[in-house]
């Protein structure tokens, strides 16, 4: 369907004169370095914004605590149980975490069962939302014949905006994609899935933590990766956290320390920060997509639109133009975020490992290497390897949950 978009957007202004409007579109589209650099600038900007106690208010990118204070060592270990919420489908979770073997992927095991959320749910009430939650954890603990008879930790991934107090309380700021539930927004969402679990019965869960998937995927690499500190979603949406100096966030109490910062850097830019970089392509929010020549022209044609070979070279023209463009601009701001950490250790270099999750960075088949590419240019002073989340959203929550308990039993 991003093809079918983005063709029919596009398709209405050619009208006229056809070349000229591929080249105004085309020149659009494209960044130059000192742009590039510029955009960075502007973000890191916007990150010190955020942080601010005197500016957040005001601030686009709210740059939220998550009160995680630590990735993983390699050290935790322990069962939990995890839900996975963010989508169309959830999942529910059964992870075994032992302590790290060196070898990627061998230190957690999990186990895992996908329920669908019925669309009426989804701008339905929050209970009925959270009930609906609640019984598909109970189904799968029936499932998997796990104990009911002791209490069980839980983690959970909802990955949405959340004002969190703590690493188990979180307000929700604003519902995103299609989901409209009422009676959820401004309430702490750990208390309306325990609410759901009491009303379900049957089930004793103590529920640890509660994070975004973009910490949920900084987690899981963590666990592999001891450098690891920066979580990446690049899908249908994009989005990052990292770990940031406990003395920089004015939201919450402490100087010692780190704890990871969700950016929501989604929002930059709604305060009309990037207007002059803003094109009416942009405003029409123009899609981005990877289909080849034929898989266009087979869109177009089961559109019903009498195409050339020259329609569809435009096409998959376009669909490469903008996929580029959005991989810089990711660059853009994930070289804010490593030069803001290595600017903070005050280090003449840095090494860091981004932990990154997500359709479009995982299938688009040029994506990686213009993100990569961009960031190598604007943060010369950070060398960034990126490792591909293996373990999920789920995993992330469950391990942690593990951090957190471990932290406690010291």
């Amino acid at each position: 369907m991003f093809a079918v978009h983005l063709f029919l957007s596009f398709f209405s202004k050619l009208q006229e004169d056809p070349t000229k409007k591929v080249d105004r579109f085309m020149y659009a589209m494209h960044l130059h370095d000192d742009q590039l650099s510029d955009i960075s600038a502007r973000f890191q900007a916007e990150m010190k914004k955020g942080l601010s106690a005197e500016s957040n208010a005001a601030a686009a990118v709210k740059m939220l605590p998550t009160h995680v204070h630590s990735t993983p060592d390699g050290s935790e270990k322990g069962q939990f149980l995890a839900l996975d919420l963010g989508g169309s489908k959830f999942k529910v979770l059964q992870v075994k975490v032992r302590e790290g073997t060196g070898v990627r992927g061998e230190g957690v095991e999990m186990e895992e069962k996908t329920y669908p959320i019925p669309e009426e749910l989804l701008t339905g009430s929050g209970k009925e939302l959270f009930d609906h939650v609640s019984e598909s954890l109970k189904d799968f603990l029936h499932e998997k014949k796990i104990s009911v008879e002791k209490k069980q930790p839980l983690a959970l991934t909802f990955s949405f905006p959340c004002e969190q107090s703590a690493l188990n309380q979180g307000l929700l700021l604003n519902w995103s994609k299609n989901f409209r539930a009422r009676g959820v927004q401004g309430k702490d969402v750990v208390q309306a899935l325990r609410g759901a679990v009491n009303r379900t019965g049957g089930m004793d869960v103590e529920v640890l933590a509660m994070v975004n998937d973009t910490v949920a995927t900084m987690m899981t690499c963590g666990f592999d990766d001891r450098y690891c500190e920066v979580g990446l979603i690049v899908g249908s949406g994009t989005n990052a956290c990292y770990m940031e100096e406990l003395h920089h966030i004015d939201l919450v109490e402490g100087d010692e320390g780190r704890m990871c910062v969700n950016t929501e850097w989604g929002a930059f830019g709604d305060d009309g920060a990037l207007n002059d970089y803003i094109t009416e392509f942009d405003r029409e929010q123009t899609p981005h997509d990877r289909l080849a020549l034929l898989q266009v022209r087979s869109v177009l044609q089961q559109l019903g639109l009498d195409s050339t070979c020259d329609d569809s070279i435009i096409v998959k023209e376009v669909c490469g133009a903008v996929s580029h463009r959005a991989a810089q601009l990711c660059g853009a701001g994930l070289a804010a975020v490593v030069d803001k950490i290595r600017e903070n250790r005050g280090l003449d270099h840095l090494d860091i490992t981004v932990g990154v999750d997500g359709s479009l960075y995982k299938l688009h088949p040029h994506f990686s290497g213009v993100l990569q590419q961009t960031v190598n240019m604007l943060a010369p002073q950070c060398t960034v390897s990126f490792l591909p989340s293996e373990g999920g959203s789920g995993t992330g929550a469950a391990l942690t949950a593990a951090v957190a308990r471990k932290k406690l039993e010291k």
